[in-house]
């Protein structure tokens, strides 16, 4: 039966995060599509900040599902988070183009944006707390979780090389996400009979109770924040900034990224098993801190102008500090929750505090930084920046939350 219900969410989550990469991968051919051509920089910064402006949706949708999968029935909340999902992504292959509409294009490409934020936000904490709960070897099972992520990240972008080729024409953006269409089914199929007894709470989620939780809730976004950003820096984010401080092409940069995302995928599985015998998820979560504090801006440096090589090379070393991590994330942000019965609503929203206001962010200000100073390394500028923050956070002390009584919560 555990299995049944380790197998629904992994694959579930894999169908999720393939419906969420499109956006992030198709941005540079989205970019000229839905907004004005006569500055690339300028479109792919509108297309960029589509990402971080889903924040509100994505909190609303955190909240709406977590509480939901709290207080009733968590698979259920997973069925319809990526149920929505799907059909959000099926609908964005039928929108209208900036030719057709002009700014109403855009409109409704950021519309559809939002409500697929909306529902995507409760299948990863969901996910998540069915397979790690109630389990022992956290560190190993968060790094096959994760490593579902980024197998749905490689599927979608095997569909964008090989389905969405610019010899189709206007179809080239639109197959994957007719595609991405068809997890709807899937999903359904994979929640069906799949209920595992959880841990149900009896008392109402209120404002109150999260302010109290704000440490919990910083840590975990901030670290979350991190990690997406490091996924982001090694897939999305290059194949739109690449080409303008390098003579490499976004089909050269997204041909490179199925190799990456095997690589992501092997790492992530490698450090799960190393996992089993250093049982401290903070301690490679601080070396990937520590990592990409030293090599953040010498990185950035060896992009400008680089062969394909050497941004493999600097990419694959974004993979490893990013899946050195992310393995074992899951199971540190589950320690931080252990004295809430709330942790499917506080995860969910701590996540998309995460990946949207931090993680999502920084790329949109790194394009704007780099338009501003002409600096190629502005975007491991911010990376630096904000890995200081991070670092101190993580070795920040957990505050005494003895006082809160269970009739409080």
């Amino acid at each position: 039966m555990k299995k049944r219900f380790s197998v629904a969410a992994i694959l579930g989550n894999l169908l999720e995060h393939y419906d969420t990469a499109l956006f992030g991968l198709l941005a540079p051919l989205l970019a000229p599509v839905f907004f004005p051509k006569d500055d690339l920089v300028v479109s792919l910064i509108k297309t960029y900040s589509m990402l971080p402006l889903s924040f509100f949706a994505k909190f609303c949708g955190a909240y709406v599902f977590g509480r939901f999968g709290d207080m009733h029935n968590r698979n259920t909340a997973l069925r319809l988070s990526l149920s929505g999902t799907a059909l959000c992504t099926w609908t964005m292959g039928f929108l209208p183009t900036y030719s057709s509409w002009g700014m109403y294009a855009s409109l409704l490409l950021l519309g559809m944006r939002l409500l697929q934020s909306f529902c995507a936000a409760g299948e990863t904490a969901g996910g998540a707390l069915i397979l790690l709960e109630t389990r022992q070897r956290r560190g190993w099972l968060s790094s096959l979780f994760d490593a579902s992520s980024t197998l749905g990240g490689l599927l979608a972008s095997v569909v964008i090389a090989y389905v969405g080729q610019k010899s189709l024409g206007d179809y080239c953006w639109r197959i994957p996400f007719w595609l991405g269409g068809l997890t709807a089914t899937i999903s359904l199929f994979l929640r069906m009979h799949s209920t595992p007894s959880v841990e149900k709470s009896n008392h109402n989620v209120s404002y109150t109770l999260l302010w109290k939780e704000r440490h919990t809730l910083l840590r975990i976004s901030v670290m979350a924040g991190f990690s997406y950003l490091m996924y982001a820096f090694s897939f999305s984010f290059l194949g739109g900034y690449l080409p303008l401080i390098s003579p490499l092409s976004f089909q050269e940069i997204i041909q490179a990224n199925q190799s990456l995302f095997l690589f992501d995928i092997l790492c992530l599985i490698g450090f799960g098993a190393l996992s089993l015998r250093i049982q401290k998820p903070e301690i490679f979560m601080k070396w990937a801190l520590r990592s990409a504090f030293l090599f953040g801006i010498p990185a950035f440096m060896l992009l400008h102008q680089s062969s394909w090589m050497m941004m493999l090379c600097v990419r694959m070393l974004f993979v490893l500090i990013g899946t050195s991590f992310a393995a074992t994330f899951y199971a540190w942000a589950l320690d931080q929750l252990n004295t809430t019965p709330y942790r499917q609503t506080l995860l969910a929203l701590s996540l998309a505090l995460g990946s949207q206001l931090i993680g999502a962010s920084i790329p949109a200000v790194a394009l704007g930084l780099y338009r501003w100073t002409g600096w190629p390394i502005a975007p491991g500028l911010l990376l630096v920046a904000f890995t200081v923050y991070a670092y101190r956070i993580l070795e920040s002390p957990i505050p005494n939350k003895s006082a809160l009584t269970l009739e409080e919560y």
